[in-house]
């Protein structure tokens, strides 16, 4: 099965689109520089994430806040 990717668009939120995550690309980077938030891979010169990486990210996400 081949990897499934997303690239920023379809992440971030925007007036006019809802994206995946509910924040600004500005929020975004910020997250990503902290290492809140998986950093992008490069397929065909574009910046991405895999969806299983993703998926996992949310899921420890879910974790973390079910633990407080």
């Amino acid at each position: 099965m081949n990897p499934r990717f997303l690239k920023k668009s379809d992440l971030i939120s925007r007036p006019d689109r809802q994206g995946r995550y509910p924040w600004s690309a500005t929020t975004h980077w910020r997250k990503v520089k902290e290492g809140k938030f998986p950093p992008p891979v490069t397929v065909a010169g574009i910046m991405c994430w895999p969806v299983d990486v993703l998926e996992k990210w949310e899921a420890e996400q879910m974790a973390g806040e079910r633990e407080v």
